[in-house]
């Protein structure tokens, strides 16, 4: 005996005990499949890493630039991220003597392995890469991979307004950079532009 409900068939024949059983023991075994899946897709390596994601992770190699001093600590890395994200500055003024000041924190793809290493600025301006300059830098700890500084440059002739920089941070000479960024130097707000100004559009 047999009826349709709706667009289903339902059979009417009496299930069997033994049937029943392992009807249980597939409903038991696909639930335990689904959990099963559910447990991977929670505990993958990507999901997890999207979880938590470090600062130094999300900023690998890249080096943040502030014209106002970081806090000297945060309530999550959450709210470290946000932060870094929120300030990062990319075009510099002049203040009233010619000099620009900033401030930088510096993620680098591994640690540093070195107590002493090197940031240097070259200028990109026409496209081609110009060494300008090398300041040594010396971190706290050779395990670091987030190291912070604050930085002065004079327009004494490597540094000049209206043109774009590249700064590169390194173990040192002849090592591969660990982490880089780019900005503009523009000269104080509301100065006279010179008369022979070499205004470069970017």
């Amino acid at each position: 005996m047999s009826a349709f409900r709706g667009a289903d068939w339902v059979a009417m024949y009496p299930i069997a005990k033994g049937e029943k059983v392992i009807m249980a023991k597939r409903r038991s075994l696909m639930t335990m499949m689904v959990l099963c899946g559910v447990l991977f897709v929670c505990l993958s390596p990507s999901a997890i890493a999207k979880r938590s994601r470090k600062p130094e992770d999300v900023f690998k190699g890249d080096i943040v630039l502030s014209e106002k001093k970081f806090p000297r600590k945060f309530k999550s890395d959450k709210e470290f991220v946000k932060h870094m994200k929120k300030v990062d500055t990319k075009t510099f003024y002049a203040n009233e003597k010619g000099e620009w000041r900033f401030r930088y924190m510096i993620f680098s793809k591994a640690p540093v392995g070195t107590m002493t290493a090197e940031i240097s600025y070259y200028d990109i301006t026409d496209g081609n890469a110009v060494k300008v300059n090398t300041f040594a830098l010396y971190p706290r700890d050779e395990k670091d991979r987030i190291i912070s500084g604050r930085a002065k440059l004079k327009p004494d002739g490597d540094f000049e307004p209206n043109k774009k920089y590249k700064m590169v941070f390194s173990r040192g000479y002849g090592h591969k950079p660990l982490a880089s960024t780019e900005f503009i130097l523009y000269p104080a707000k509301g100065s006279k532009p010179e008369e022979k100004s070499n205004t470069v559009d970017f």
